[in-house]
């Protein structure tokens, strides 16, 4: 018998792929029925053109995006990773985006002699490029130490997406990339269309397009998003405190900035502890002592051959390799030394997790 939470993963999953399809037939069919008393391709017609431009921009954006990357030594992908672009690298991104959408038809119009744009096209696309540009500013942010897009702050990169997080960032996408772009767009080269016309046929129908499928990607994609931690503490009976924590205790803030700092190379999303820390001056060495009782020893050798150390602690005895250094914030402040952070955040992290019913092994249990 399967259990709840995959009964749940299979229905959003099915879900998804419904309302993608409805999308996309009712997107159809409403191109299909399309009539123009312009000199533009409508019907049928209308739809077999705007499915072979939608491959040949989405092919060229592809070979833009990866020539600007190659160029510029950037490896942010097709985004989902450990990195997002920001700044530069977003205004670059947004042209690679945006400029397809204004050549392509061109040379589609130009080569087959089919014709399929307005007479406002490029002044349109001038409005839609620079659009295009604060709209990836808003959603990246700007190079600044600080992560200021909307994007870090929905969804931070690197980190697990929760499923109704990923729908929630896809709906800005949809909102921002798709609907003001098209609004934009239609309102330049045909004011006289009727309003409604265009917030619903023409812009609201290829937003639910485009997120039902990015729902559809995300949930057949990263089947683990839809298992979100959350579910076993509400199976279990327990709260999740873990989010809590982070932003309660400072120590165990730092440390959570700290490995972001040390996994991405920089702190390019929101400080949790309110710092950017640093660790200064850091020291390594090996502590060795010897226990209470009569002839205990502690040995330290070291393998010729490997190099490999090995350590021999009978009777009581100890050997421990010691980290240590200090915490700075980003004004070089220092905070405390990081063996201090460690236990302490250590320490809260154990309590966490033995009242949310997880067993430790009895040596690593805090003291009361």
């Amino acid at each position: 018998m399967a259990a709840p939470n995959q009964i749940t993963i299979a229905a959003v999953k099915v879900g998804t792929v419904l309302a993608n399809l409805s999308s996309i037939v009712g997107f159809s069919f409403c191109i299909a029925e399309r009539t123009s008393n312009l000199p533009t391709k409508s019907g049928l017609t209308g739809l077999n053109v705007v499915f072979h431009l939608s491959v040949l921009t989405a092919i060229a954006f592809g070979v833009l995006w990866s020539l600007a990357e190659r160029q510029f030594g950037w490896s942010f992908g097709a985004g989902g990773g450990d990195a997002l672009p920001s700044g530069w690298s977003a205004v670059v991104l947004s042209v690679c985006m945006t400029l397809p959408l204004a050549v392509v038809p061109f040379l589609y119009q130009l080569l087959s002699g089919v014709h399929v744009l307005f007479p406002s096209h490029w002044r349109a696309m001038l409005f839609v490029i620079l659009l295009g540009v604060g709209c990836h500013l808003l959603i990246y942010g700007t190079t600044s130490d600080k992560p200021n897009g909307l994007r870090q702050w929905i969804a931070p990169a690197g980190e697990e997406t929760p499923f109704g997080t990923g729908l929630l960032i896809e709906f800005v996408y949809s909102s921002l990339f798709v609907g003001l772009w098209v609004l934009s767009y239609r309102l330049v080269v045909n004011p006289t269309e009727p309003l409604l016309e265009i917030l619903l046929g023409r812009t609201l129908l290829p937003c639910l397009v485009f997120f039902s499928g990015m729902a559809v990607f995300i949930a057949l994609k990263y089947p683990g998003s839809l298992n979100d931690r959350r579910l076993w503490c509400e199976k279990n009976g327990r709260s999740l405190e873990g989010e809590v924590l982070i932003n309660t205790n400072k120590d165990v803030a730092i440390i959570h900035d700290l490995w972001n700092l040390d996994k991405h190379g920089q702190l390019d999303r929101t400080s949790r502890s309110s710092h950017y820390p640093r660790i200064q001056g850091l020291t390594r060495y090996l502590n060795v002592s010897t226990g209470t009782a009569p002839g205990s020893y502690a040995l330290v050798t070291f393998d010729p051959r490997t190099g490999e150390m090995r350590t021999g602690t009978p009777d009581g005895g100890a050997a421990k390799l010691v980290i240590n250094g200090d915490v700075v914030d980003e004004h070089g402040t220092q905070l405390a030394d990081f063996a201090t952070i460690c236990k302490s955040a250590t320490v809260a992290w154990e309590k966490t997790l033995i009242r949310a019913g997880v067993s430790l092994p009895p040596a690593h249990l805090p003291p009361d």
